[in-house]
């Protein structure tokens, strides 16, 4: 078997990688004869990027489900630990975002085509606000265990006047 380390491998991106020549040697005739087969083989960082990419890939779908289940099993109502707490929060959160989602649909849905795009500047403008906002508000608390139900609370809370304003303007 024969190495040759200068060739360059195409994954590699310019990066040299070893290539293997095997063969088999045949007694007789005019000497041994080789049957090569060639091949690049990728780099050993290449190999770990890649066998990264396909965990983090195989488990990226069941992320989401699993994420959204979390407050199943707790009772808000009666949660003590800071975590369930937090959890908590952010699942009142993405409840008060569907109410808002289901709000902005409504109001969108009987405005001419001005009005449309008057109201979508404003809820781009109002997420911004809302954002820098709620990060004003739990600044105090960045990289304690308490920030996420500080922040989650606070995205809430706006969140739910946003909604009473787009239905306001409905009437």
């Amino acid at each position: 078997m024969s190495h040759k380390s200068d060739s360059t491998s195409p994954i590699g991106g310019g990066r040299k990688s070893a290539t293997r020549i095997f063969g088999r040697g045949r007694a007789g005739g005019d000497g041994p004869t080789r049957s090569a087969a060639r091949f690049d083989l990728p780099a050993r960082g290449e190999v770990k990027s890649l066998l990264l990419a396909l965990c983090v890939a195989a488990i990226l779908p069941f992320a989401a489900p699993a994420r959204a289940d979390e407050a199943d099993g707790i009772d808000c109502d009666h949660a003590m630990a800071q975590q369930e707490m937090n959890i908590c929060a952010d699942k009142d959160y993405r409840t008060a975002d569907k109410v808002l989602n289901d709000a902005y649909r409504k109001a969108m849905a009987d405005l001419d085509a001005h009005s449309k795009d008057l109201l979508r500047a404003s809820q781009r403008e109002w997420i911004k606000f809302r954002d820098a906002e709620c990060t004003y508000q739990s600044a105090q608390n960045e990289g304690g265990s308490i920030y996420p139900l500080v922040y989650s609370g606070c995205l809430t809370r706006l969140t739910t006047d946003r909604t009473k304003q787009l239905g306001a303007g409905q009437q």
